[in-house]
């Protein structure tokens, strides 16, 4: 009988202390990466081929299209506000507020009423429009199916047809308005310089929608200021007609002289609340990752998930030999392609009988 004393088993815990777990000899981890290279080859060909599968068939090429802008120079936008704040208190800086009045409407529900309305944004970037009965349609197809199965399944509404509030969120989703400038000129109302950006699959139409909301909205606030001065140009001429203190119709017809100066200002300008810097423009490549980048990242990405297979599998076997004392470079390491090669033979068997 043999009387040795039983090999210790790896445990994390002996005699209620904490044992080291045993330490991965480097030496033998390159030899085990050397011997299953196989697996590392078949792990990076299925990276390989899912990323041209996906670039292929699933991947949509998407254009952003870009424009600079920035508020009205305080020299051209005044028109007289100074001296009507200085004389009415009517204003306190006319220019800086309509400017962010105007950047507050690129996204919008009333710009997106008036982009349905002038051009029918919704028909070209939201399935389900019927051109033949002019009706909006829920969309057939499978991807529309699986999304009317899951709101259903989660209690959501029913399907309805979009409306400006929906135009309204996707341009929220896809229009961005960042800040170019610097901190001291961030101080300064008058040097904000903005980027506005608007991804789409359709270059030219992205190039299109970028101008329609840019400009539209810029006619709501020049729409908005013409009804505010008409009213005041009104209001004075009543004023004047009854007043008979010669000093306060002076003070009035100075005040009048600068409405009537704002509204040539917003009759002539080709832009009102904004100044365009760089009208909108679109890169011919597709935005994001080209693919050869994609390629080149799932070679490297498939290396690296087979090395942690690998260093897995290792440890495992380093840890049962430190029990039976055995060789963990024993054992072949896995090797996909003879079992491919396995299955492919044993289908033509089958066939074959």
């Amino acid at each position: 009988m043999n009387n040795l004393p039983p090999k210790t088993t790896l445990s994390v815990y002996d005699a209620g202390e904490i044992v080291p777990q045993p330490a991965v000899p480097i030496g033998k981890l390159f030899v085990a990466a050397w011997r299953a290279r196989m697996l590392t080859l078949f792990t990076v060909l299925v990276c390989v081929l899912g990323v041209f599968l996906y670039v292929l068939l699933l991947r949509q090429p998407t254009y952003l299209a870009t424009a600079t802008i920035g508020p009205v120079p305080k020299s051209l936008s005044s028109g007289g506000h100074d001296q009507l704040a200085a004389l009415a208190g009517l204003g306190l800086d006319a220019d800086s507020d309509q400017f962010s009045k105007y950047r507050q409407l690129l996204d919008s529900t009333r710009l997106a009423a008036r982009l349905e309305r002038d051009h029918g944004v919704l028909h070209h970037i939201v399935p389900g429009w019927n051109s033949e009965t002019h009706s909006w349609q829920h969309p057939s197809d499978f991807i529309g199916t699986i999304k009317l199965g899951v709101r259903a399944v989660l209690g959501m509404p029913a399907w309805t047809p979009p409306t400006a509030a929906t135009l309204s969120t996707l341009l929220q989703q896809k229009l961005k308005v960042n800040s170019t400038s610097s901190g001291i000129e961030l101080l300064e109302r008058h040097g904000q310089i903005y980027t506005v950006t608007y991804e789409s699959g359709d270059r030219d139409y992205a190039i299109q929608l970028l101008n329609w909301i840019l400009m539209d909205a810029d006619t709501l606030v020049r729409e908005d200021q013409l009804t505010t001065t008409a009213n005041r140009i009104i209001y004075l001429k009543k004023e004047m007609d009854r007043t008979p203190q010669i000093y306060v119709r002076d003070t009035l017809q100075q005040i009048l002289l600068d409405q009537e100066n704002s509204l040539m200002t917003l009759q002539v300008d080709k832009y009102y609340a904004f100044d365009m810097i760089d009208p909108p423009n679109a890169d011919t490549t597709p935005s994001g990752p080209s693919a050869m980048t994609l390629l080149i990242a799932a070679v490297f990405g498939g290396i690296a998930v087979s090395l942690l297979i690998i260093y897995i599998l290792f440890r495992r076997r380093v840890q049962i030999a430190r029990t039976d004392g055995g060789d963990p470079l024993a054992e072949p390491f896995p090797n996909p392609f003879h079992w491919i090669g396995a299955l492919t033979h044993r289908l033509r068997k089958t066939a074959g009988d």
